[in-house]
C-alpha cells in the first residue's frame, strides 16, 4: 500500500553551503509527490523527486512540505514537512 508521506529527517547546514540534497520516501504509481516551499527559500532539481537537490537556501530556517497524492484512495493525500537549518559562519 501507498506510505504516507516523509520529508525525510531536518538538516542543519553551515554558510558558505546553500544547497543540499532532500531525503523524502518515494511513492508507488500512479500516484504522485510534489514539493513545495513553506518558509524560506529554495529552487528543487525537481519538485517531483523525493531526493531532489535544493539550491539557494537562505540563513535562517527553510521549510518545506513533501506531499504525496494517491487519488481517489482512503487517506490519498499525505504531507510531511522537513526543516533546513542555515547558520551564518560570519
Amino acid at each position: 500500500s501507498q506510505p504516507n508521506a516523509s520529508a525525510g529527517p531536518d538538516q542543519f547546514l553551515c554558510t558558505p553551503t546553500t544547497s543540499t540534497t532532500l531525503a523524502a520516501n518515494g511513492f508507488i504509481f500512479p500516484a504522485s509527490g510534489t514539493w513545495t516551499i513553506l518558509s524560506g527559500t529554495g529552487t528543487f532539481s525537481d519538485i517531483n523527486d523525493p531526493n531532489a537537490t535544493v539550491t539557494g537556501l537562505s540563513v535562517g530556517v527553510n521549510s518545506f512540505r513533501w506531499t504525496i497524492n494517491n487519488g481517489a484512495c482512503a487517506n490519498g493525500i499525505s504531507n510531511d514537512i522537513v526543516d533546513i537549518y542555515l547558520y551564518d559562519q560570519n
